[in-house]
């Protein structure tokens, strides 16, 4: 079954999507070439969803990049969101 996923995926959405793929039957392909974007819950979401197995096609790159980033431990054991936000300590 696909299921199409358009414009944004926010907070609000969520259990709507959920619902829609626990009442799908069979395999599940989640059609993202029109999702534009999406906030943390849907990003969340849409990695649980491919972790049970669910396949997600279509997304943009930034999407793509959305669903890839993980937070990632510093050395002070803090956790980003992605390298871009670790403090450099200024460049000299």
């Amino acid at each position: 079954m696909v299921i199409q996923v358009d414009g944004e995926l926010l907070a609000e959405g969520v259990p709507e999507l959920d619902e829609a793929c626990r009442s799908a039957e069979g395999r599940i392909r989640l059609d993202l070439s029109n999702l534009r974007t999406a906030d943390a819950s849907g990003i969340e979401t849409l990695r649980a969803l491919r972790e049970q197995g669910v396949v997600l096609s279509g997304a943009s790159a930034y999407i793509d990049e959305l669903l890839e980033r993980r937070s990632q431990p510093r050395a002070d054991g803090e956790n980003v969101e992605d390298d871009s936000k670790q403090d450099g300590g200024g460049a000299t």
